[in-house]
C-alpha cells in the first residue's frame, strides 16, 4: 500500500507503472500527468452507511428506527447518485486531457469486484475481528458483497 500523496511522485520517478485509487478524483490530484491511463469500470464505490450498536439499536424507539431505515435509504442512495456524477465528471477530465481509457469485460471486472470486496472486507476483520466477519456473512446472504 502507498499513500495516494506519494503515487505521483512515484509515478513520475518511475518507481510505479500504475497504481489502484479511486475512480474519481485522479485529475484533481495531477495523476493525469504522471498516469495517463484509466481503466473502467474500475474499483466500485461503497455506500454511506449508518451503523449501529446492537444494544444500542434495541433500546431506540421502533418509531425513531424507522426513521432511521428511511434516511439510511435516502443517503445510500443519494451517496451512490453523487458518485456516479463524480464519475463520469471525471471521465470527461481525463479525456480532455488525452487520456488513456481500457475498459474491463465483464469476465475481468468480476475478477476485480472480488478482488476489491476481498480486500476491503479482510482489511475490516484486521481491525474489528469478529463483529466484522459477522457483517460480511449478513452482506453475503443479503447477495451485497461477492
Amino acid at each position: 500500500m502507498m499513500p495516494v500523496s506519494e503515487i505521483y511522485t512515484a509515478a513520475e520517478r518511475g518507481v510505479i507503472e500504475g497504481a489502484g485509487h479511486n475512480i474519481f478524483g485522479n485529475y484533481q490530484i495531477g495523476l493525469h500527468e504522471a498516469l495517463p491511463y484509466l481503466v473502467r469500470p474500475g474499483f466500485r464505490v461503497t455506500s454511506l452507511m449508518v451503523v449501529f450498536n446492537e444494544d444500542y439499536w434495541a433500546d431506540i424507539p421502533e418509531e425513531d428506527q424507522a426513521t432511521f431505515f428511511e434516511i439510511g435509504r435516502e443517503l445510500e442512495d443519494a451517496s451512490l447518485a453523487n458518485y456516479d456524477r463524480l464519475i463520469v465528471e471525471e471521465t470527461e477530465l481525463m479525456e480532455e486531457v488525452s487520456a488513456e481509457l481500457t475498459y474491463l469485460g465483464e469476465e475481468q471486472q468480476q475478477v476485480l469486484d472480488q478482488a476489491f470486496a476481498d480486500g476491503l472486507w479482510e482489511e475490516s476483520i484486521r481491525i474489528s475481528g469478529s463483529p466484522a466477519e459477522q457483517m460480511r456473512e449478513l452482506a453475503r446472504e443479503a447477495g451485497l458483497t461477492p
